[in-house]
């Protein structure tokens, strides 16, 4: 069974729409979830899905589309999706956590300077990023579709500030321990990485960790086996 359902200007980052469809695709019964922005790529994956994308559906709609085994399966589905797109700070929480800041530099002037994580259209995160450099934060831009032009600009002004910038376009990192955007549970450890691609990164981390866990493994097989001796 299927639900596809197209929201006209709606709209979530893609951070949020990520988290929301892993929720969705760990309800039992079902079988595959995409909630995403009707995006020309997204349409694309809906479509390797075997799912057909509403052709009314646009880059600024908000899709969702659940495959499940059953009607109560797309149900419960479907209501999990609309929670965690619905989702706000608990009531019992105090003033300054139930009222979120709504721009960059609102969360900079309240929580100091930092990193900063811009995952807006592309045609937005030029503002958004240059207010974090502005703040004196760190950016990783998850967002894509920045013209080259203001990527330069931003890059150029972070150099200026001592500051870093990841991406455009940077789905991945692990910074200080913490995992952005897509991100495998690491050891820490000696090495700093840095590649072009995301996926690369993410492989040669997981290569690394694997070989450490097996160097620490042999070296205490090696230890236990001179005491039995």
């Amino acid at each position: 069974m299927e639900h596809v359902e197209v929201r006209p200007g709606a709209y979530a980052d893609s951070v949020t729409l990520m988290q929301v469809s892993a929720k969705a695709q760990r309800v039992d019964g079902v079988e595959a979830a995409l909630i995403a922005m009707a995006t020309e790529l997204n349409l694309s994956l809906l479509a390797a899905m075997g799912i057909a994308g509403p052709p009314q559906a646009g880059p600024n709609d908000l899709l969702i589309a659940i495959r499940a085994g059953n009607e109560a399966a797309l149900a419960a589905a479907v209501g999990v999706v609309d929670a965690a797109l619905s989702a706000r700070p608990g009531a019992g929480e105090d003033a300054e956590q139930a009222i979120a800041p709504r721009t960059v530099a609102a969360a900079v002037r309240a929580k100091g300077p930092g990193l900063a994580l811009i995952s807006v259209p592309g045609r937005f995160a030029f503002a958004e990023a240059m207010d974090a450099l502005q703040g004196d934060c760190d950016v990783m831009i998850f967002s894509d579709n920045v013209p080259v032009e203001q990527e330069i600009v931003l890059k150029d002004f972070a150099r200026q500030m001592g500051r870093l910038v990841m991406g455009p376009d940077c789905g991945t990192a692990v910074v200080g321990g913490v995992g952005l955007g897509f991100s495998h549970s690491l050891q820490p450890g000696p090495i700093g990485l840095v590649a072009a691609s995301g996926t690369g990164a993410q492989q040669c981390c997981a290569c690394s960790t694997r070989l450490a866990s097996a160097s620490v493994r042999l070296s205490v097989s090696v230890d236990e086996t001179c005491r039995l001796k």
